[in-house]
């Protein structure tokens, strides 16, 4: 389970989902780190990451593969695997809302680089097995600016159970 669970914290959700889907975890708030203001740089990336929650919830893996994950993306996998590339992602992830996971994750911050060409997300997510073990922990999710779009380039969680 940890091995697929991993994978789905690509922190991302779409106004489309806004009003139907609930991309709220409890605790978030306590991550974030107050060490700057969220400036319209930094709202920008935290509404990507509310996008792309709600693509992901709603299962819309293709769009949410092709609109926001970058060719060259990572997903950091618990056991040491990785998740390559936008395609790696794609099957990786169908294969693990397919056989039953549902993820939900919520950003409590954000920071772009002064040259607003990388920014980086952290918050908290809520992962639920098939068997309906619940996962909670902390995720972190890399940006970078190409072709003047934001995509996601790396993702990474680790459990607080």
């Amino acid at each position: 389970m940890r091995y697929i669970a991993t994978a789905l914290v690509l922190g991302l959700c779409q106004p489309v989902f806004a009003e139907t889907t609930e991309c709220k975890v409890e605790g978030t708030a306590a991550l974030k780190t107050m060490t700057h203001t969220l400036g319209p740089a930094e709202q920008e990336i935290m509404h990507l990451e509310r996008i792309t929650c709600r693509l992901l919830v709603a299962r819309e893996i293709d769009k949410l593969m092709d609109d926001h994950i970058a060719e060259h993306g990572v997903v950091l996998l618990d056991g040491g695997g990785l998740a390559v590339g936008r395609e790696g992602q794609r099957k990786m992830f169908k294969e693990f809302l397919g056989a039953g996971y549902d993820i939900v994750y919520e950003p409590a911050d954000a920071h772009v680089s002064a040259d607003d060409t990388m920014a980086w997300a952290i918050g908290a997510y809520k992962l639920t097995a098939p068997d309906g073990e619940v996962d909670i922990g902390k995720y972190t999710s890399v940006w970078e600016r190409i072709d003047g779009e934001w995509k996601n380039v790396v993702e990474m969680r680790n459990s607080s159970n």
